[in-house]
């Protein structure tokens, strides 16, 4: 395995994880990509992801064959097995000559907007389209769709069995979700597929915060405002007491959050889905599947699990108190 020394500015005053990641791939490819002869990969800029959801997007891919360049993968070097042996770099990830043939390969997806797509489309003409993380029915809709115009491959029908599976989850659980109010604290790309998810399932998104800079959030969440027909408190570059601040304001019946919203959820006495980064107060984060029809399943059937232990009675009636 081949290394080199990659150059990246990330002080520690200035912007968030998000932005630190978002440089650091663009620091990647600016010093790593080369000319080469045209292939059949296409780029995947992922973003934060847990292990879990990585290694489902890549599997998508795969099972319509197609041959995704994963910059960066998280999916076995953050999730390891144990093997009894030592060792203190990850034998596993996305190969530095990989890296090197991203400027040839036909198309690249990110998942939210960022500089090194922007990058590889302005110096190496690889066109870049931000579909949004795949989460819930339309995004990962949208995910295979362009997979589809990029490659010319269709959709199999394991994938298209899973779809059917999904909408069917949705439906079971809509008597518990629909009218819900939820408050979503998160990075931006999880935050909206999030808000993006809960929609389908019939409840609100009655706020959506990031920590993050992120024009996007107001622009996408105007747009599904508009669409789905409620109002939302959405802001960027916000923290914890924000968040506290606006349910002091406008209760919601769910959050979903990171481990540092527990204590507003304590507070006022609502139930927490936890998701993103970072969940420490429980085990197995990094095996908490979001992404594509299999991680929305696991989704619709948690968070109606979290809905069903804290707002119904053993015999299945809803509590009035």
């Amino acid at each position: 395995m081949s290394s080199e020394i990659v150059t990246v500015q990330t002080p520690g005053f200035k912007g968030t994880h998000i932005e630190g990641y978002d440089t650091a791939v663009y620091s990647i490819l600016r010093d790593l990509t080369e000319v080469g002869e045209p292939g059949r990969s296409i780029n995947v800029i992922p973003g934060i992801l847990s292990p879990a959801d990585t290694f489902e997007i890549r599997r998508i891919f795969e099972e319509m064959g197609a041959m995704p360049l994963m910059i960066t993968d998280n999916s076995e070097s953050l999730d390891e097995p144990f093997t009894g042996e030592t060792f203190f770099i990850t034998e596993n990830g996305t190969d530095i000559n990989e890296i090197r043939n991203a400027a040839g390969s036909m198309a690249t997806i990110s998942f939210s907007e960022n500089d090194a797509g922007k990058f590889l489309e302005r110096r190496y003409g690889v066109n870049d389209t931000v579909t949004g993380l795949p989460v819930g029915l339309e995004r990962t809709d949208r995910l295979l769709d362009r997979i589809s115009e990029i490659s010319g491959l269709e959709a199999p029908p394991t994938l298209m069995r899973e779809r059917g599976r999904l909408i069917d989850a949705m439906i079971d659980s809509h008597q518990y979700t629909y009218g819900r109010r939820v408050a979503i604290f998160a990075d931006p790309a999880y935050a909206l597929s999030m808000a993006s998810a809960v929609l389908e399932m019939g409840m609100v998104s009655s706020a959506v915060f990031t920590g993050a800079s992120s024009p996007d959030l107001h622009r996408i969440m105007a747009l599904f405002q508009e669409r789905y027909g409620f109002k939302a408190t959405v802001k960027d570059k916000a923290d914890i007491f924000d968040l506290e601040l606006h349910l002091r304001k406008r209760p919601a019946d769910l959050l979903i959050g990171n481990s540092y919203c527990s204590r507003v959820a304590h507070k006022f006495g609502i139930p927490l889905f936890r998701m993103g980064f970072p969940v420490y107060d429980r085990v197995g984060a990094q095996r908490i599947v979001l992404a594509g029809y299999r991680g929305g399943i696991n989704f619709v059937d948690s968070l109606t699990n979290i809905i069903l232990q804290f707002y119904y009675d053993q015999d299945g009636y809803e509590r009035r108190d």
